[in-house]
């Protein structure tokens, strides 16, 4: 009888520290990433990004699993030259101390002041720089460094994997996420609202006006992104069809379906594309088509903007597509191979 008191009594406890800990969301907060969260648990404001939960700020709540973040983020080291367009938008560049590989940055002039961390990082270096927080993507700094290093000296590591999404308005909404943890919010959702209405004004009514061939040969087969990824997607909204389903192809499948392509688009950086794979000549008419690769704004280290800015306005991206399906091509990030 008394095991069950005590049972019973815990398991009321629990329930308490359970109901406690619920977030309050904000149900309208994101509007296309539904795996984020965003709300309140006892007043304070809650962000929670896949399995982990953040406090932004605030009095810390106790006997929840929360982690507990200083707002805004200062001393942060960034892994990603997306993240740095993200925070170069909401203007808080000066609460970044650190960029990993930060030759890959399109616009050098921009990180004068910021200390280069090359890869793999060493712990000391981190601590030397005084480092607070770490934003990685998987696989990314969390793994060079090690998070249960990291932590036994107060510094967090937040995970943003963005670059994951599918869809070009759920990756540009992250920005919403930089707003929250820099205390840039009006600026982010600013952001994310003129971008949003100007892609969707875009989108072509029209469809399948031209056969898009995407991605190139690599170690003898043809990669490309599947058929429902991020850049096929920005095609399909240009009113292009995209011709391949598969990410991996090989030579006799991808030869039955270049012989149907009006466009191309490599997507790599190869300045000698032709020369890169004595396989493309077995492509009957690949040299015939229109070819448009993403090497208009490259810098000397291989840093690729497309992937920094371009991530930060799809609507960009969607109208140079739209203009070389329509065959009167406006520059941006494309130039004309052949």
């Amino acid at each position: 009888m008394i095991k069950c008191l005590i049972l019973l009594f815990t398991l009321i406890l629990y329930g308490q520290e359970t109901l406690a800990c619920t977030i309050n969301p904000d149900k309208n907060y994101f509007k296309y990433l539904k795996n984020l969260k965003v709300g309140r648990i006892s007043g304070q404001r809650i962000l929670k990004i896949d399995n982990k939960t953040y406090q932004l700020g605030g009095k810390k709540i106790k006997d929840c699993d929360l982690v507990f973040l200083n707002i805004p983020l200062e001393n942060v080291l960034i892994s990603s030259t997306t993240f740095w367009a993200f925070i170069k938008a909401i203007k808080a560049t000066s609460n970044i101390s650190g960029i990993i590989d930060s030759k890959y940055i399109f616009n050098q002039n921009d990180i004068k002041n910021i200390t280069n961390f090359k890869t793999p990082l060493r712990l000391e270096f981190v601590l030397k720089h005084k480092v607070k927080n770490i934003l990685s993507y998987q696989s990314g700094s969390k793994d060079l460094i090690g998070e249960g290093r990291i932590s036994k000296f107060n510094i967090v590591n937040i995970e943003i994997n963005e670059h994951k999404e599918d869809n070009p308005l759920k990756r540009l909404e992250w920005v919403k996420v930089f707003g929250l943890l820099f205390n840039k919010e009006s600026e982010s959702i600013d952001h994310f609202n003129k971008v949003e209405s100007d892609y969707l004004k875009h989108i072509s009514k029209k469809k399948n006006l031209k056969k898009v061939l995407v991605g190139s040969f690599y170690n003898g087969s043809w990669f490309s992104p599947g058929i429902n990824s991020y850049f096929a997607n920005i095609i399909k909204d240009a009113g292009g069809k995209y011709l391949l389903q598969e990410k991996v192809l090989n030579i006799e499948k991808i030869i039955i379906k270049a012989k149907d392509a009006e466009i191309w688009f490599p997507h790599n950086n190869w300045i000698k594309l032709f020369r890169s794979d004595p396989q493309y000549r077995s492509l009957e008419g690949i040299f015939k088509i229109d070819v448009y690769n993403f090497t208009n704004k490259v810098n000397e280290s291989g840093g690729i903007d497309i992937w920094e800015n371009g991530i930060l306005y799809p609507n960009l991206i969607l109208k140079e597509i739209q203009s070389i399906i329509k065959g009167n091509h406006s520059p941006i990030w494309y130039k004309k191979l052949h």
